[in-house]
């Protein structure tokens, strides 16, 4: 048996000497299959119990882009949407201790190029992948979170309201079984998935040894396009994205930059500014870029009744001319 045609289901058929010579111990081999295909079985009906869907690599879903990479998952255990697996991915990536800079950046590119039809990838930690996931998300447009541990253990729990907006308007994905918890070398080992879902992957912030620079890596043994926002000159965060600009990695200035690796352009912001009702118009005049405006205050100016401001701000954020931000909202553009 040729070993680039080997599938872990070819293990049931083999005899038990070549089990021995492929590297399995007498005890891994003790009541081999049975036990193996009882806790199959198990683990499928909770999945099925749990709503998770369990993709494997010859199902049609399987993401195509992932079955390129050098060690794609065998099994894929999926929460949401896996049709968000397909299509034109984006990874977004970068430091866990954003900052002010990191959020403004992230605002400022990611709605446009989710609204001309691009689906963001991230690893769901605190900081950049956060951000990446909510503008998304605030745009009123799916996301994929790729999850180091199983599909029960979301991590991390504090995230727990963005984790199931992800579920709600995205999906997300693991290999990982189910029961195994958030180790250490999980993460660098779930990167790899987060590059090979998508066609490029775009860094915004990060130190050179930072896991960011690691997804960097993997990107560029994958042959993906692999983009970095340049940073302030005196942040160490910024010392990961020049680096990858010195080794030849694109330069991200502006949402089109991005786009046109896609072969897209953005959706403009006059187009939909044309677009505001003029109740819309007035709320939209209230807010800046540099300050977020409560729910309260929007009641209070305009002397409108609280569902109706809610729905204005719904659609103002679906337009991607504003977004949620605390306990208040804040102008993109």
């Amino acid at each position: 048996m040729q070993r680039r045609n080997f599938q872990p289901r070819d293990l049931l058929g083999l005899e038990r000497s070549v089990l021995v010579s492929l590297g399995f111990s007498s005890a891994a081999l003790k009541d081999f299959p049975e036990k193996y295909l009882i806790a199959a079985q198990c683990e499928i009906e909770r999945c099925r119990q749990t709503g998770i869907r369990v993709i494997s690599r010859d199902d049609p879903s399987y993401p195509p882009l992932l079955q390129e990479i050098f060690d794609p998952p065998g099994i894929l255990y999926t929460k949401g949407d896996p049709t968000f697996l397909q299509g034109m991915l984006l990874g977004v990536v970068g430091s866990r201790r954003a900052d002010e800079y990191g959020r403004r950046a992230v605002n400022r590119l990611i709605p446009p190029v989710c609204r001309a039809g691009i689906t963001v990838v991230s690893g769901m930690a605190y900081g950049i992948d956060s951000l990446a996931h909510r503008a998304a998300l605030d745009s009123g447009m799916p996301t994929v979170g790729v999850n180091a541990c199983g599909m029960d253990q979301l991590y991390p729990a504090g995230n727990r309201r963005l984790l199931h907006r992800i579920q709600e308007q995205g999906c997300i994905v693991s290999e990982a079984p189910l029961g195994t918890h958030p180790l250490p070398f999980l993460f660098p080992v779930r990167n790899r998935i987060i590059s090979g879902l998508c066609r490029a992957v775009v860094v915004v912030q990060g130190t050179v040894r930072s896991g960011s620079l690691i997804t960097a890596r993997l990107a560029l043994d994958q042959d993906r396009e692999l983009m970095s926002v340049p940073g302030p000159l005196d942040s160490p965060l910024s010392s990961g994205p020049h680096h990858l600009i010195q080794q030849g990695a694109k330069l991200v200035q502006q949402p089109d930059d991005i786009l046109e690796e896609f072969g897209l352009k953005s959706v403009s912001v006059e187009y939909a500014l044309e677009s505001l009702s003029s109740r819309q118009r007035r709320v939209l005049d209230l807010m800046s870029t540099d300050a977020v405006k409560r729910i309260d205050d929007f009641v209070e100016t305009l002397n409108l009744p609280v569902p109706v401001v809610v729905s204005l701000l719904l659609e103002l954020t679906i337009k991607g001319l504003i977004r949620e931000e605390g306990d208040g909202y804040r102008k993109l553009a």
